[in-house]
């Protein structure tokens, strides 16, 4: 499925849903994540290729990506950082 559009775990266990299915949302969890400034210009030869949000064939390396950026931080913290953030990212709070 798409990586923009699915649930990852935390470094703590715990999870959070993202669903940034639009271009506006998906720009807003690139910076989120750190992969692109404020601006929108990508942070290094990562950011680059996470820019290509409906390329289906990069879309193994995009969850590969996102799962590695997701697994830095905790459930709270990622929920922080989005906090305010039109990303499409929630915290998942129970299942």
């Amino acid at each position: 499925g798409a990586p923009f559009y699915r649930s990852y775990v935390c470094k703590d266990g715990g999870f959070v849903a993202v669903g940034a299915i639009e271009k506006q949302f998906y720009a807003e969890l690139l910076v989120g994540l750190g992969l692109a400034t404020s601006d929108g210009q990508p942070v290094g030869d990562l950011g680059k290729l996470a820019r290509v949000q409906m390329d289906k064939r990069r879309w193994p390396a995009l969850h590969k990506l996102f799962e590695a950026q997701f697994l830095t931080r905790t459930r709270d913290e990622w929920a922080e950082i989005f906090m305010g953030r039109d990303a499409c990212v929630t915290p998942v709070l129970s299942m």
